[in-house]
């Protein structure tokens, strides 16, 4: 029998896993609250989330990528065009616009995702619809109708979900799948952690509960998250994180960063309030930051932000 114990600011999680001859491993999961006094005694959390506004508009962002180089380059998602943008005198100019060509309508509670690609700037996944740019000046796009999956992570993962094309969620299909599994329940988004031998993926599923697969099982994890999560990893640190938005809040969102010692999460940050609803949340191409888009409360206008982590002095 393994036990492990696990804590987070609010309580402390026992995990037991018991084998006894050759019947089925057997995880028990034992939570206690922690004393007032423990977490009055807590030391501050060892990451914290820093964000960057990066460009505010009235229409939707669905994603957003930066190309680094000179000058450095974005390119935003939305329902109709993808539009890029310089940097220069320290803020993002908009430049041309490419056209988002689609024969169905796209449904209310759009969703998309964008990816850089080495042998040309980016593809576009859309529901029903992925857009290839080319690499030449002046910038091209084509545009098809397709069922292709999204990617989840950054390239070194190499997982992909299918998209349900009239929803707002991913179908639980995989491709290549994760061990033995080529599925997972419906889910909103999906985050990858390497441990040592194998890679644990938790999906924050359309039924509100936080799956986690290894491979070989499927557990549901205690854990109350929002809709959003994206695998990050803070530089300081020998471990991957999970950035998560919150439970739904009256008051609006907030972000969390959460590492994952054995299979419950713990929180290793603060939570940060958002002003306004997270529309969007998927890793950047380089796996060490995220980026968010949410519909500010007070003006209305989308808003693109990039977030990294730091460690806590």
């Amino acid at each position: 029998m393994k036990v492990t114990l696990s804590e987070n600011l609010q309580e402390y999680v026992w995990v037991a896993e018991i084998q006894q001859g050759t019947s089925p491993l057997v995880t028990e999961l034992v939570s206690l609250p922690r004393p007032e006094t423990a977490i009055n005694l807590q030391s501050s959390p060892p990451l914290s989330i820093h964000i960057v506004p990066l460009i505010s508009r009235p229409e939707p962002i669905l994603d957003v990528v930066i190309l680094e180089g000179n000058p450095r380059r974005l390119f935003a998602l939305g329902a109709e065009q993808i539009v890029s943008h310089e940097f220069n005198d320290g803020r993002w100019v908009s430049g041309e616009a490419l056209t988002i060509q689609h024969v169905r309508p796209f449904p209310r509670d759009l969703r998309g995702r964008l990816v850089l690609r080495k042998d040309h700037l980016f593809d576009a996944y859309l529901p029903g619809v992925v857009c290839h740019s080319g690499n030449s000046v002046p910038l091209v796009m084509n545009c098809a109708a397709s069922e292709d999956p999204w990617p989840l992570q950054p390239e070194e993962f190499v997982q992909a979900g299918f998209f349900a094309p009239a929803r707002n969620f991913f179908t639980g299909a995989l491709a290549p799948g994760i061990g033995q599994q080529k599925a997972a329940p419906p889910f909103y988004s999906a985050a990858a952690i390497p441990r040592g031998k194998y890679v644990l993926w938790s999906f924050a599923g359309v039924d509100g509960q936080l799956h986690l697969l290894d491979g070989l099982t499927q557990l549901t994890s205690r854990a109350r998250w929002g809709s959003d999560i994206a695998g990050v990893h803070a530089g300081c640190s020998q471990t991957r994180q999970v950035l998560a938005t919150s439970a739904e809040d009256e008051e609006g969102d907030s972000l969390q960063v959460f590492e994952f010692p054995d299979r419950e999460p713990v929180a290793v940050s603060q939570r940060v309030a958002v002003n306004g609803r997270i529309t969007a949340l998927w890793p950047a191409p380089s796996g060490e930051k995220a980026i968010a888009a949410y519909r500010d409360a007070a003006t209305g206008n989308y808003e693109a932000v990039e977030i990294s982590l730091a460690c806590s002095q």
